[in-house]
């Protein structure tokens, strides 16, 4: 997972970043689509878990309670994300 240049992370989108690599949410991710997974990833948080990053930012730390919230967005995040793309996959095959 890399930063855009000039356009850096907060602390807890770094947080959430390495989060989602270190505990099995790439596992189903191409490896070309891990850039186009981060940058949706961090725009949804933004969106739609900004209470989770401001927790984050308040607290430097991962209560068991935070953990749990974060896995439960990241979780839910990650399966819309894969399956989309595999529903893509199968419409470039209905395609040709």
């Amino acid at each position: 997972m890399k930063q855009k240049q000039y356009m850096p992370y907060t602390m807890a989108q770094e947080v959430v970043s390495i989060y989602a690599g270190v505990n099995g949410y790439l596992d189903n991710v191409k490896i070309e689509d891990v850039s186009k997974y981060e940058a949706a990833l961090q725009e949804s948080i933004k969106l739609e878990g900004s209470t989770i990053l401001s927790d984050i930012e308040k607290t430097k730390d991962l209560s068991e309670d935070l953990k749990k919230r974060l896995d439960a967005f990241v979780e839910e995040f990650t399966k819309k994300f894969v399956d989309d793309d595999a529903e893509k996959n199968e419409r470039g095959k209905e395609d040709k």
